[in-house]
């Protein structure tokens, strides 16, 4: 962990001689934080070993603009953060993610505007709040997630929420979930939203007045969703 993190080299490439050493690497935190990379592709050189954290490795990597067929294995334990605060990174194509927690992953990307993922992590907490350049997510799929706080919260451009692809059977917590997203004007979900002890505290709090929730063909099984 912490590897590179806030370091100045001239060519990324320069570190490849030190990453292609590296086998059964389980903790890359902050590696490459606030470094120039400028694409992730950095990680086929580094051979990960089981439960590898990942959190905040690419975290405000202000040339990153673009990711394109990442695969994060479900031996990874966690990437949380990601992929953060890099203000600069537009699209996001062909993201499969595995890892149990996927908190924060593409947190307050203030430029993205694209965004085709599946996600199959149990906690998906805040996956791009703050993205306020985003308009939809209906190529987002979330797997059999167990917490789904903050999903969207502040994504002042997005207009529609299409979960109808997910299975939330299983899901405890989404509070939070459409706060802040003020031009949202339609939710739609199927199937069981959420157990039987989900939570849904300020579930739509913020958001636009108006807003459509859709639940045709859903079963809701939690009493805290009337409150």
């Amino acid at each position: 962990s912490y590897c590179f993190y806030n370091a100045f080299f001239s060519d990324p490439r320069c570190v490849l001689p030190i990453t292609e050493r590296l086998n059964g690497v389980t903790n890359l935190d902050y590696c490459f934080y606030r470094t120039i990379v400028s694409d992730i592709s950095i990680l086929n050189h580094i051979r990960l070993g089981d439960n590898c954290s990942m959190r905040y490795t690419f975290a405000k990597c202000p040339n990153i603009t673009t990711v394109k067929n990442l695969n994060i294995p479900a031996t990874t334990s966690s990437c949380e953060g990601m992929l953060s605060d890099n203000n600069n990174l537009v699209s996001v194509i062909n993201l499969v993610v595995n890892s149990q927690n996927a908190t924060g992953l593409l947190k307050n990307c203030s430029k993205l505007e694209t965004l085709e993922a599946t996600v199959n992590s149990k906690i998906v907490d805040s996956l791009v709040e703050g993205c306020s350049k985003l308009t939809t997510l209906e190529k987002l799929t979330l797997g059999n997630p167990g917490s789904i706080k903050a999903l969207i919260k502040n994504c002042a451009l997005l207009t529609l929420l299409d979960l109808s692809k997910s299975n939330l059977s299983n899901c405890n917590a989404m509070d939070n979930l459409c706060y802040g997203a003020t031009s949202l004007t339609e939710l739609k979900m199927t199937g069981t939203v959420g157990s039987s002890t989900c939570t849904y505290s300020n579930f739509i709090n913020g958001a636009k007045a108006g807003l459509m929730i859709n639940l045709a063909n859903s079963i809701i099984t939690s009493p805290n969703f009337i409150n």
